[in-house]
């Protein structure tokens, strides 16, 4: 009795040491980054626009962006939230995003490993599978961004695992739990419903009506209220993020077609989607020789197929992998039952091998296949090492701008094209060309209105201070009626835009204005960071 009390004991402390592991890896990443910038600082611009929103929110009840108002800008309203509800109790402080993802990265690593040694047999197995999952998907990447795709990647899996069991019988219908559970998943990102579509396929053909309902009702129900919440608020019904990144920005076969390009150029022409489609087929299909078609392990497995496909063909991948982590690790977790099958029957056949140059040629082939597992994945690994000059880069180009525009222009109307580090240092109203925190270009380019006399109108009408924008964005728009004050430089380009901002004012006492703030901001500026200023 004691020994099996040890021995369980000695299991359940052994599943904490990957999620260990990762919070050292993050920890160290993190303090390079405060190492290099003297604070926390995001790799992207992205993790800024959830706390400009959140701290709006908070402090002044605006969910927006700006606090020009409401603003359809965040495809993560529950992580909006969680972050306006932390700032409201806690107070403004910028390193909550990445504590939460601390927390949320240990208990989504813990619940990994434990699936993984359910279904390969083995803790130390799993603890292994464990550790090169998290270094795929990459959960340190996703901890340092500050963003929230570790806590949908913890409710998908929840999610898929409960409503796995009941489609394969190994458990009655709970259907409270999976309607909270694909509820808030829903409303951490979009991407949920294409898990739980396949899952509601499921349901039906095993006829778990109550399960297939609230899977439906848990996507339906968030999706028409926040749709209704944008369209009433005069946006669109989807959030501008997801407009601006998918095919909804098309329109007719454009939009079919794209589909297709994107199902092929993101599925088939990217080595670290292609190779989990591949090794998830063949696990799918052999699975079907051992089990029922529809079992709690096969269900799994039509799961990740049919997501992988839907994500592939409507979304988006890369930009720091964050965007299919998910699907990275719901690939690994269907895979493992087949895994364990192929590992045994490789130990049986390599008992019957009577010769040694029999088992050299085998071994040495098992052993190349597995030398050669990770090479589809390590660009993945190589993001890790990109992310403290990431937070670098960004700190030296937007997060100035932000500081720069604290100083200076508090209150006042701005037009810039990175909205994010700009609305959550310093209070304004921000104009967004590109249109993801206003709705005018977005209008003018679908009315075929937008020009040079219409971007220069719209700034005027706001009685726009300055301009902050990416010139390389914007050839054949700039209105020539503008005044270049100067720009920004930075030595390296590594996660943001361009290198460059340009400042640009409408009217030459702004432009004056503008001029003689930049000179006195100069001296604030980071050494990767400098100013050349344009002859008045």
């Amino acid at each position: 009795m004691r020994s099996e009390f040890k021995r369980r004991s000695i299991r359940n402390l052994l599943l904490f040491l990957p999620a260990t592991v990762l919070i050292g890896v993050a920890g160290a990443i993190e303090y390079s980054i405060v190492q290099q910038t003297g604070r926390t600082v995001y790799p992207i611009d992205d993790p800024y626009i959830h706390l400009a929103m959140a701290r709006h929110f908070a402090e002044h009840g605006v969910f927006g962006v700006s606090l020009a108002g409401f603003s359809a800008s965040s495809s993560s309203p529950l992580w909006t939230l969680l972050l306006g509800a932390l700032f409201r109790v806690l107070g403004n402080h910028e390193f909550i995003p990445f504590l939460l993802n601390l927390i949320f990265g240990f208990i989504v690593t813990v619940y990994l490993t434990r699936l993984l040694a359910d279904r390969l047999g083995s803790i130390l197995a799993a603890i292994a599978g464990s550790v090169f999952v998290a270094a795929i998907a990459p959960l340190p990447t996703h901890i340092a961004l500050g963003m929230e795709h570790i806590l949908h990647i913890g409710l998908t899996l929840m999610l898929v695992e409960r409503a796995s069991r009941t489609i394969g019988g190994e458990e009655k219908e709970h259907p409270g739990v999976v309607l909270l559970l694909v509820f808030l998943a829903m409303l951490t990102r979009l991407e949920t419903m294409f898990v739980a579509a396949p899952l509601a396929l499921l349901c039906m053909m095993e006829r778990k009506w109550k399960t297939a309902a609230v899977l439906i009702a848990g996507c339906g129900l968030p999706l028409l209220v926040l749709g209704w919440i944008n369209v009433r608020n005069d946006w669109f019904f989807f959030p501008m993020s997801v407009v601006l990144k998918s095919p909804l920005s098309l329109s007719g076969w454009e939009r079919i077609g794209n589909c297709v390009e994107r199902l092929y150029g993101q599925l088939f022409a990217t080595p670290h989607m292609a190779a989990p489609f591949g090794l998830g087929i063949a696990a799918l299909l052999s699975g079907w020789r051992h089990e029922k078609i529809l079992s709690a392990n096969s269900a799994w497995g039509v799961v990740f197929a049919a997501a992988m496909t839907l994500h592939c063909a409507f979304a988006s991948i890369g930009w720091f992998y964050r965007y299919e982590g998910y699907l990275l690790i719901m690939g690994a977790v269907a895979a493992a039952p087949s895994v364990r099958r192929w590992a045994a029957g490789f130990r049986r056949r390599w008992k019957e091998l009577s010769r040694w140059r029999e088992r050299i040629l085998v071994g040495g082939c098992w052993a190349g296949l597995l030398l050669l597992l990770p090479f589809p994945f390590y660009k993945q690994w190589q993001s890790i090492g990109t992310l403290a000059p990431a937070a670098r880069n960004i700190y030296s180009q937007q997060y100035q701008m932000g500081l720069f525009l604290k100083n200076y222009y508090e209150g006042e109307a701005i037009a810039a094209n990175d909205i994010g580090a700009i609305n959550y240092l310093a209070d304004i109203e921000c104009l967004d060309p590109m249109g993801l925190g206003s709705m005018e270009p977005v209008r003018a380019k679908l009315q075929s209105v937008w020009s040079p006399r219409f971007l220069h109108s719209w700034c005027m009408q706001h009685k726009t201070a300055a301009v902050m924008i990416y010139e390389s964005w914007f050839k054949g728009v700039l209105p020539t009626t503008w005044i270049k004050a100067g720009e920004w430089r930075v030595d390296e380009k590594i996660s943001v835009a361009d290198s460059t901002v340009s400042f640009f004012a409408l009217t030459p006492y702004d432009a004056r204005r503008l001029r003689k703030n930049l000179i006195e901001f100069e001296a604030n500026l980071p050494k990767h960071a400098s100013l050349k200023l344009e002859n008045p």
